[in-house]
């Protein structure tokens, strides 16, 4: 035996001996004997270990001494939670007997029948109950009890009447879930909770469970708007996800682009919005911002380049450009980032010789690139050394062709140099 066993086995002796005389009630705020708060903790204490059944002893021996029906309540609870139903059953009848109208012995009863398995008995001393009270508690009880007796319509009415009470959320879902698992019918749980979600709004309990059955029946509005409601009333970060992949599985990118502007969330995911259609102003600026949640070197870059791009190449602009893909170029050793700063100094005449210089870095890297030659035969044509210019120019139009309007401008520009 434990020394916890022994300790409890000790403190029941003594209530034996020093209580045996008691049998008056007392108010519940009052002590029946000195030692009751003592006892009472030992019992609590056992309960909260899972040693019901000693718990179960305390209990009893405080209600015989106290006449308190809180332990009587508490005694029943232990037995059932030891697996003792039978016993906590005749407890509570012959309890009942005595008190006839007491709700909690009803409850406590019926729970431990159910849990017998004897659902006939459960049900009507559910039916009993529901004559003198009529709680919500009591109803779910009695729904409960019906579901065990797979009688779903009868259990369905009574969740209905616990719902009316207070419209309480986690009443309507189990009746949903009554409806639309139990009863087949699907169109009457969405609109049970369609109808509550309009009324009283939608709540995460509501909205999920929504969101669940239209998922069930691959309605992708249903879901999207059940979380757009929820992400409306909660802002939660789930309903948030869900969003974006149904608006993503739609293909609706101009409504999930939408979302995101007005929420303020996802940026990584709007830029790359912005930068599938072509809107680079924004995507100029959303960069920026995430550079500076960041402190990334790319988006940096990216803002930079965006901003030249979606801008008139006035000086101001390009001088902000250059600077900052200097800052870029230090940090990231990349040859896109080298071409464009050297082909942005090139081409605006910032300074010709350096910016071929960085040219000349993304070529060490990428010998074969055509596009950075071009960069570096505008280079020579700025620097008027037209046959250099021209050597690498033909290279370009014999690798690429001349499709793009760049390579047609620097064509003619060189062959007209050379013809000069």
């Amino acid at each position: 035996m434990s020394r916890y066993s022994l300790i409890l086995l000790f403190f029941t002796s003594l209530l034996l001996v020093s209580c045996a005389s008691k049998q008056e009630v007392v108010p519940p705020s009052q002590k029946a004997f000195d030692q009751e708060d003592t006892y009472a903790i030992f019992a609590l204490y056992a309960q909260n270990k899972g040693d019901y059944k000693s718990a179960s002893g305390l209990y009893q021996l405080l209600y015989e001494n106290s006449g308190k029906k809180e332990y009587l309540y508490e005694n029943i609870k232990c037995l059932i939670n030891s697996k003792e139903n039978d016993k906590a059953e005749k407890l509570a009848k012959s309890e009942i007997l005595k008190t006839p109208k007491d709700d909690e012995l009803y409850r406590l009863e019926i729970s431990a029948l159910i849990n017998q398995e004897k659902y006939e008995e459960a049900k009507s001393e559910s039916l009993l109950l529901l004559e003198f009270s009529k709680t919500q508690k009591d109803y779910i009880l009695t729904s409960n009890v019906y579901s065990k007796l797979k009688d779903y319509e009868m259990s369905r009415r009574y969740l209905e009447s616990a719902y009316n009470i207070n419209h309480d959320e986690n009443v309507l879902r189990k009746l949903s879930l009554v409806l639309y698992l139990n009863l087949n019918d699907k169109k009457g749980a969405i609109a049970l909770l369609e109808t509550h979600s309009r009324l009283y709004g939608c709540g995460d309990n509501i909205c999920s469970q929504l969101a669940s059955f239209y998922s069930e029946s691959n309605n992708i509005d249903g879901m999207l708007n059940t979380y757009l409601k929820l992400y409306k009333e909660t802002g939660s970060e789930d309903s948030r996800i869900h969003i974006i992949k149904i608006y993503a599985y739609k293909k609706d990118y101009n409504s999930l682009t939408t979302f995101l502007e007005k929420t303020g969330t996802d940026k990584e995911i709007l830029l790359k919005l912005y930068i599938n259609s072509k809107s680079l102003k924004k995507a100029s600026k959303t960069s920026y911002e995430l550079y500076d949640d960041t402190g990334d070197i790319i988006y940096l870059a990216q803002g930079s380049i965006y901003e030249y791009e979606s801008n008139e190449a006035n000086n101001k602009i390009v001088k902000k450009v250059i600077k900052n893909l200097k800052v870029v170029v230090d940090e990231l050793d990349d040859p896109v980032y080298l071409n464009y700063l050297g082909y942005l100094m090139i081409d605006h005449n910032v300074d010709i010789k350096d910016g071929m210089k960085y040219v000349k870095e993304a070529l060490a890297k990428s010998p074969n690139s055509s596009y950075y030659l071009d960069s570096l035969a505008w280079g020579y044509y700025k620097l008027s050394d037209c046959k250099k210019a021209d050597k690498l120019m033909k290279k370009v139009v014999n690798d690429l062709g001349l499709e793009d309007d760049e390579l047609i401008k620097h064509t003619k520009a060189i062959n007209k140099c050379m013809k000069n």
